[in-house]
């Protein structure tokens, strides 16, 4: 934010403030709204049309809008609740539906992890803003760490690895080419790691390894 309005004008200080304030109890008042199992809410017929603004919205607040590791925190926390409720569990195995199928009706919130939120929280954690050794930001890294476990569990292995393995995550790791340490993973044992990666701790393992590859570090 520049702390200007839409006519070029200064924002007051106060209002800046009082801005952030708003958005920072917008973001934590919908993460305890699926946080308690009222997501219901969400698809009401009040609030239906309104679904995809707040999933831009929480997105924002998770990889972007506020450089708060406790509201990226609630963000992502957000996201991964509404996979493990909204994830067409009831279907499994071989059997899952597609994306596009018409019996799981919140497919256009998993179109939306895969197309916007993966890709946004995998390049937040990789700005030089995102400090990895400071302890808020790493519970960051743990809790997407937590999403992907879920997704992968309730979607299953074929679509992790067509939508998010093969799509978001090879994109992003064969573009580098800077040279890397001797003791710094390679760019096919990140992607072989989060292919076969089954659980929160082991995605969180991926991610620091990916952040070293991609930040050569």
């Amino acid at each position: 934010n520049n702390g200007s309005g839409g006519d070029g004008a200064a924002v007051p200080p106060h209002l800046l403030i009082e801005q952030l304030v708003i958005k920072k109890l917008t973001f934590l008042f919908l993460q305890n709204v699926v946080s308690h199992g009222a997501t219901s809410l969400l698809l009401s017929s009040s609030n239906i049309q309104s679904l995809e603004d707040v999933l831009n919205t929480m997105n924002d607040g998770a990889t972007s809008e506020i450089h708060d590791a406790v509201v990226k925190k609630s963000c992502v926390v957000f996201f991964r609740d509404l996979i493990d409720q909204w994830s067409g569990e009831e279907v499994g195995g071989s059997e899952r539906e597609s994306l596009s199928s018409p019996n799981i009706p919140r497919a256009g919130f998993l179109r939306f992890i895969y197309d916007v939120f993966l890709p946004s929280a995998m390049q937040c954690i990789l700005q030089k803003t995102f400090n990895e050794k400071d302890a808020m930001h790493y519970r960051v890294i743990c809790e997407v760490g937590k999403t992907l476990a879920a997704l992968k569990l309730k979607r299953g292995h074929v679509e992790w690895e067509e939508q998010f393995v093969s799509r978001t995550l090879s994109g992003m790791v064969t573009t580098v080419v800077a040279p890397q340490p001797a003791t710094c993973p390679s760019q096919s044992d990140v992607i072989a790691a989060f292919r076969n990666a089954s659980n929160p701790k082991e995605m969180e393992i991926c991610l620091k390894n990916m952040i070293a590859v991609l930040k050569n570090r």
